[in-house]
C-alpha cells in the first residue's frame, strides 16, 4: 500500500515491449526523495528494484489507484498495451488524482486522443508520431536520432526541458 507516498510518479499499465524503457526514462529523472510506482494487471516475476510494484485486476479500480498513490501523486503516466485500456485508466485516474498532478497518457489512435481531450482537456496526450518521424527522417537524414536524443533523459548530452513561468507578463526572449 503506497497511498501515503507524496510527490510520487505513478505509471499505470504495462506494455511488454516498452515498459522497461519507460521505467529507465522515468528513473533517470527522479528526484532523490521521489518514488516511481507501477500499477499493472501483469504479474511480474522479477520487478525492477527501482520501482514500487502494485498488481491489480483492474486499472480502473479506485482502490487499486489509491493503493498505488494516485491521490497524492505529482505525476501520473498512463501507458498501456491498448488505447481502450489507456482511455479507461486515464478517466479513472483523473477522477482521483490531485488537481496539481500532471497527468500524461499515450495513444496510438487519434480518435481516442480526441475523445479524451473532449472530456479531460487538462490531460497531456502524447500521440504516436511514427509516420511523421519516418517522413522527417526521409527528408532530413539523421533527424530521428536528433529528436530521440532531445527527448530522452538517458542521453545527458542533449536533453529537451520545459520551464513553467509563473509570471504572465509578456516579455521578450532577451529579457527572460
Amino acid at each position: 500500500d503506497y497511498s501515503n507516498m507524496t510527490d510520487a510518479i505513478v505509471l499505470i499499465g504495462y506494455h511488454p515491449a516498452r515498459t522497461a524503457k519507460m521505467i529507465d526514462e522515468l528513473c533517470a529523472d527522479l528526484a532523490p526523495d521521489q518514488t516511481l510506482a507501477l500499477l499493472t494487471r501483469q504479474v511480474l516475476p522479477d520487478p525492477d528494484s527501482r520501482i514500487r510494484y502494485i498488481q491489480t485486476e483492474s486499472l480502473t479500480s479506485a482502490a487499486a489507484l489509491t493503493r498505488a498513490g494516485v491521490p497524492r501523486a505529482s505525476r501520473v503516466v498512463i501507458y498501456t498495451d491498448s488505447d481502450s485500456d489507456t482511455l479507461a485508466a486515464t478517466l479513472a485516474a483523473t477522477a482521483i488524482a490531485p488537481p496539481s498532478a500532471h497527468v500524461v497518457c499515450y495513444f496510438e489512435d487519434e480518435d481516442y486522443a480526441r475523445l479524451l481531450d473532449q472530456h479531460c482537456p487538462e490531460v497531456e496526450v502524447v500521440l504516436a508520431s511514427g509516420p511523421e518521424m519516418v517522413a522527417r527522417a526521409c527528408k532530413d537524414p539523421g533527424a530521428s536520432q536528433v529528436i530521440s536524443a532531445l527527448t530522452s533523459h538517458l542521453d545527458k548530452d542533449a536533453t529537451l526541458f520545459s520551464l513553467s513561468w509563473p509570471d504572465t507578463t509578456p516579455r521578450t526572449f532577451g529579457a527572460l
